[in-house]
């Protein structure tokens, strides 16, 4: 059975022009009075979360542990005119980017949420490895005590269309 993660097309269907202006709008925040020419996303997946920084000024790399996400990502980019070198890559073992320094290093999607407590200090190691002197480390992370404690089973996002069929995404 396949990996829902190898499903690019599923994790791209709530991205639009929208979402897209306020992750860039979010990184022009992130970045303001900071001196960040290059970033390196070690969980980029389809890119959705910083593509959008190239935009303003930032060299961006990223690596997936999925060559699908990848796949979507390569195309986004391409789409958009965007120069981003990728590469397929566990974030627990970043050898491929060893040599490299990077202004920030990020990981996004919140998928440090999904390292085992044995691998975080080796990843988290890694990642520090490939940031620059006075770069930065950045992080997307769900709050994850606020989710149990509303114990919300079900997150509603607005429906939308692709073509002429309706899509309801709910979230478990």
């Amino acid at each position: 059975m396949a990996s829902l993660y190898d499903s690019a097309d599923i994790y791209d269907l709530i991205e639009n022009q929208e979402r897209y202006d306020a992750y860039k709008e979010h990184w022009k925040s992130v970045l303001e009075n900071k001196n960040i020419k290059s970033m390196l996303d070690v969980s980029i997946g389809t890119g959705s979360v910083t593509l959008p920084i190239t935009e303003l000024g930032v060299s961006l790399s990223g690596s997936d542990l999925s060559e699908t996400m990848l796949d979507r990502c390569r195309k986004k980019a391409s789409d958009r005119d965007m120069s981003v070198e990728l590469k397929n890559s566990d974030f627990r073992d970043l050898k491929c980017w060893h040599g490299n320094k990077y202004d920030m290093v990020a990981s996004t999607g919140n998928s440090l949420a999904y390292v085992s407590n044995e691998d975080v200090l080796k990843t988290l190691e890694q990642m520090d490895a490939l940031v620059s002197d006075k770069g930065y480390l950045y992080f997307d992370l769900r709050n994850w005590d606020k989710i149990l404690k509303e114990r919300n089973r079900f997150l509603l996002y607005n429906p939308f269309f692709v073509d002429d069929t309706r899509v309801n995404l709910v979230q478990v």
